[in-house]
């Protein structure tokens, strides 16, 4: 049996290429070997700081080598990474971390100012000297403590501490095995015809996120190069991945759309032959824009935190705007309705997938394991349908619906409504509680200041039920999102509540 073991395999992938680049970042560029001596020399500076088998480190930094040589390190002391985007605040941390006390959480010089307090035992930071290809480790004043071991055994086989939480709703805390991480990284590698060591991989989904900690896990399992980008700026973005002939990108719908939009008419990202939407739901329209303004495949990926991938879609051309794919290795879909009786071919209803790699549950979370899980079928939170072929259909979010007097509306169904107007650039539902029921609102970025929201109203009626039609749309500069570009739809009810 192959071995999951993320010492074992970084050492046999150093073995196979050890002067293969595993990053490059600006001007720096370390290999498959510099990288094992920098995973050595952290896993030592980890000992020194009480990390032990079985303890939480938070890791609250932004792609870069300082993440990807620390979550090796905490992976061979046997403790458990708990990823966190470095945008948070102290407060927003705090809920994050919820119920578990980190050993140790480890920051970049930028947010100095984060202390220790009740989510940790000690703060650290970290920064990289590439002269000598070292971590330079600044402690903080607080004093060291002895590790805080989470409520599992020291020899428990969870490596990675995740949060999900969609687009709204409370934070769940998601804890995944080794096993469950290395089969993952088998699915994607059977699925999209990887090329071990012969990747150049770039990412623009947050370590945070379960698709963005497989890419960390990159060089074990496929031994890319990963080329580390500072953020997205379009049309750097552009120039870097023609730079590097990059031939492999994880990024979100909203990320292509905004490529296709921004590219020269002469852009050519042929070279780009694994070009992979995750994240959300991709619009036929935006799949028809990237694939004929840059000239590049696009493919389809669908999962989650809990579950990881779920299925695969390779690029035939021929995308419908609702087709994820079919299952991925022995990961097992089915539909069920609101009773959880399982529904035939071709019938919409809740989408619940079971496998090797999905979670049993969420940690501390009886309530959810009670409310989301249907005889070890996990609830994706989604509606959908299987079609003849055992192709995967999204059509809907299970989580994205308003109650106006007991009628279900379809949050998604109004947004494309409002976004088939052609003044109409973005558009964002949600329903306020009033009394027994709901009532429909809307957010709207227009692209014509003479639209009124009466005409954008009548638009509605023309398309919708009058139970359906939002009673109030307010225009907006833009909607506020996430580091992984989705709609943050928590913070947009909570703004416009207050107009």
């Amino acid at each position: 049996m192959t071995s999951v073991d993320p010492k074992e395999l970084l050492i046999a992938m150093v073995t196979r290429q050890p002067d293969v680049p595993v990053l490059i970042a600006g001007d720096h560029i370390v290999t498959h070997r510099q990288f094992l001596t920098l995973v050595e020399h952290a896993e030592a500076k980890l000992d020194q700081l009480g990390v032990t088998p079985g303890s939480t480190v938070g890791v609250v930094l932004p792609n870069s080598l300082e993440l990807l040589v620390l979550t090796h390190a905490i992976l061979w002391r046997k403790a458990i990474v708990f990823p966190i985007a470095p945008t948070v605040t102290p407060a927003e941390l705090t809920q994050l971390v919820g119920p578990t006390t980190l050993a140790l959480c480890i920051v970049p010089p930028f947010l100095s100012s984060l202390t220790a307090t009740s989510f940790a035992a000690k703060v650290v930071q970290v920064t990289t000297d590439y002269a000598s290809l070292d971590l330079i480790v600044v402690t903080s004043d607080s004093t060291l403590v002895p590790s805080l071991v989470a409520p599992f055994s020291a020899g428990n086989p969870y490596v990675v501490r995740l949060v999900s939480s969609g687009t709204s709703g409370a934070y769940k805390q998601v804890l995944h095995t080794a096993a469950a991480l290395f089969a993952m990284g088998a699915n994607l590698t059977t699925a999209y015809h990887y090329r071990i060591g012969a990747e150049r991989a770039m990412m623009l989904v947050p370590p945070s996120h379960l698709i963005g900690f497989g890419y960390l896990m990159s060089p074990i399992y496929f031994g890319w190069t990963n080329i580390i980008t500072n953020g997205f700026v379009p049309q750097q973005f552009i120039a870097e991945l023609q730079h590097h002939r990059a031939t492999l990108l994880f990024a979100t719908p909203f990320i292509f759309e905004t490529l296709a939009k921004v590219a020269p008419a002469d852009l050519d990202l042929s070279h780009l032959q694994k070009a992979v939407s995750s994240g959300g739901p991709l619009s036929e329209a935006v799949y028809r824009s990237f694939t004929s303004r840059c000239r590049a495949s696009l493919h389809i990926m669908y999962g989650s935190t809990e579950a990881t991938i779920v299925t695969a879609r390779i690029d035939d051309g021929n995308y419908s705007g609702t087709d994820v794919g079919k299952p991925v290795a022995d990961m097992i879909v089915k539909v069920f309705d609101d009773q959880k009786n399982e529904l035939p071919t071709g019938s919409v209803g809740n989408v619940a997938v079971s496998g090797p790699t999905v979670i049993s549950g969420y940690f501390n979370n009886d309530r959810a394991n009670v409310e989301l899980f249907v005889n070890n079928f996990l609830l994706m939170g989604d509606r959908g349908f299987l079609d003849a072929t055992g192709n995967l259909h999204i059509v809907g979010r299970t989580n994205l619906v308003i109650s106006v007097g007991g009628l279900k509306v379809d949050i998604m169904e109004v947004e494309a409504v409002l976004a088939g107007h052609p003044s109409v650039a973005e558009a964002l539902v949600y329903g306020v509680s009033q009394a027994s029921t709901e009532v429909v609102k809307a957010a709207v970025v227009c692209t014509d200041t003479t639209l009124t929201t009466e005409a954008l109203m009548q638009h509605c009626r023309d398309h919708l039920s009058d139970y359906k039609v939002p009673k109030e749309i307010i225009f907006v500069p833009q909607l506020p999102r996430s580091a992984t570009g989705k709609v943050v739809r928590g913070d947009v009810a909570a703004l416009l509540s207050k107009k």
